[in-house]
């Protein structure tokens, strides 16, 4: 475990090992997840490919997923099913963009 120390002005050096692994440098931004009792860090990335609605949309789920467990519900053989009707069982890239228009 890599760990910093806090100054009294509440800054902190990001230790090489770190800086290393997320291969950033100065200049560079960090982007933090809050959790309760913990936090993650990561390289704040700014190219096209990002979706900016995904992280708040996860946290949105995750805070979801604690505040009701018990609403979870598995995928059923006939739910799986209905599914293989409507997208085929073809291929796909999830990380492929979405060419044409999509009808909601």
């Amino acid at each position: 475990m890599i760990v910093s120390k806090i100054t009294q002005k509440a800054q902190t050096t990001i230790p090489r090992g770190v800086r290393d692994a997320l291969e950033v440098g100065a200049g560079d931004e960090l982007a933090y997840e809050v959790h309760p009792g913990y936090a993650i860090i990561r390289a704040a990335r700014r190219d096209s490919e990002e979706d900016a609605a995904l992280g708040p949309f996860l946290a949105f789920l995750a805070a979801d997923i604690r505040a009701r467990p018990g609403a979870l519900s598995p995928v059923t053989p006939a739910l799986a099913d209905r599914i293989r009707e409507v997208v085929g069982d073809g291929d796909f890239d999830p990380d492929e963009p979405i060419r044409g228009d999509v009808a909601l």
